[in-house]
């Protein structure tokens, strides 16, 4: 069951590169050029692995319910890019320490992820 979630999650994620609504945007970069999709391609990583700290500092200091649209609490119902990119859009800021805890977070799920 947990690798079926990660599955989704990770299904979600690029459903928001995609999408202009919920993420980048990346379905209307206009180009048949490998290289610039290429390039494209690596921004729209670097900003998802900042996404993914941002959301987890989100996460960990309990910032996410607010964004909300219902009251779940007991687990995750935005996607990590969507939650990101409210919270940038609100100017909600967080210490280097908390950015520093979830970059921790991050790389214990990349390692559990492998070994899985």
């Amino acid at each position: 069951m947990t690798i079926y979630r990660k599955r989704m999650q990770i299904e979600e994620e690029f459903q928001d590169l995609k999408s202009h609504q919920y993420g980048f945007g990346l379905r209307y970069c206009q180009s048949n050029r490998m290289e610039r999709i290429n390039v494209l391609l690596l921004i729209a990583t670097l900003a998802c692995f900042l996404c993914w700290i941002i959301a987890i500092a989100a996460k960990n200091e309990k910032k996410h319910h607010g964004f909300q649209a219902n009251s779940i609490k007991d687990r995750d119902v935005l996607s990590n890019i969507y939650l990101a990119c409210q919270i940038v859009r609100r100017g909600i800021n967080f210490s280097k320490r908390a950015l520093n805890l979830s970059l921790n977070k991050l790389q214990t799920l990349c390692e559990q992820l492998n070994h899985a």
